[in-house]
């Protein structure tokens, strides 16, 4: 399962963001290095205020983001690679 930010978390499950990190800080909720939570965790208490289909759909949007960013990045890594690779060819 995916991770979601708080505020995404807030909005999906309709809680505040409070309530959220106050189930952080009681340990109901993990909440991840980079600041986000599961969305897992997020469906075990909170499952009832929202649909499954919705999450998922959110979380699915989520992910596609992630690899559109991932792809760009790498596309501009291998343009700098071939820019740096003409420029040898060019002081050869």
């Amino acid at each position: 399962m995916s991770n979601l930010s708080i505020n995404q978390a807030s909005k999906l499950f309709k809680v505040s963001r409070n309530t959220i990190y106050a189930r952080i800080k009681k340990g109901e909720i993990t909440k991840n290095s980079d600041g986000t939570v599961s969305a897992q965790d997020m469906m075990r208490l909170f499952g009832n205020k929202t649909d499954k289909k919705t999450v998922e759909q959110a979380i699915t949007e989520q992910l596609n983001n992630t690899n559109n960013i991932e792809q760009s990045i790498q596309h501009k890594l291998e343009q700098s690679q071939n820019s740096n690779e003409q420029l040898l060819q060019q002081q050869i």
